[in-house]
């Protein structure tokens, strides 16, 4: 669940899971610049619309990177691609916002940019910067800096490519999703009689 009324979105899953008998235990991700308030938030109301312990809900990360940085000064978004040893992706109902699975890298090849896995062999420049590390922040770029680097590489890329690791895992989520989709709308249809 990403933007909107979370609170209201969150127990409107879980009841319209409950009804087509989706697994109880499936977890409901909510993002949009979660904080330790709005989690709060979003428990309180799934206790009260529900009466129930909001164990299958998960706070995701919203669109601050920094403590008291608002975000019309700076933002990024955080998805997770990789968990266990396993790549994530997240679906997006906007062209654009589907992440990269995997654990990324992205390198410059002339005017394209080259999405890889940490894995891939690439013969390129690598543009990566390191954030975080085991939970802290190890960035430490002045703005000059970054601002430097986005100066000397602004409208140099025209392309995106992306390594048969990273098109795999890519394909292989799509398929999910289409099964899953499916799997929606039939229960859509058999609950309500049409979607």
């Amino acid at each position: 669940v990403d933007s909107g009324d979370i609170s209201a979105q969150c127990v409107d899953y879980h009841v319209a899971m409950r009804e087509a008998q989706i697994t109880p235990d499936r977890v409901i991700v909510f993002e949009d610049e979660v904080t330790p308030e709005g989690i709060g938030k979003v428990y309180a109301h799934f206790r009260l619309k529900t009466g129930l312990e909001p164990v299958m809900l998960f706070p995701g990360a919203g669109g601050y990177w920094w403590k008291l940085v608002h975000r019309d000064t700076l933002a990024a978004v955080f998805k997770r691609s990789w968990t266990n040893g396993q790549p994530n992706i997240k679906f997006g109902n906007s062209e654009g916002k589907e992440s990269v699975p995997g654990v990324i890298r992205v390198y410059a090849r002339g005017t394209t940019l080259y999405v890889a896995h940490r894995s891939d062999e690439v013969d390129g420049e690598a543009l990566y910067q390191k954030l975080v590390s085991k939970g802290s922040i190890v960035y430490n770029e002045t703005p000059q800096v970054q601002a430097a680097r986005a100066n000397a590489t602004w409208g140099k890329y025209t392309e995106v490519e992306y390594s048969p690791t990273i098109l795999h895992y890519m394909k292989t989520y799509r398929e999910k999703r289409a099964v899953e989709r499916d799997a929606a709308r039939k229960a859509l249809v058999h609950t309500n009689g049409v979607i």
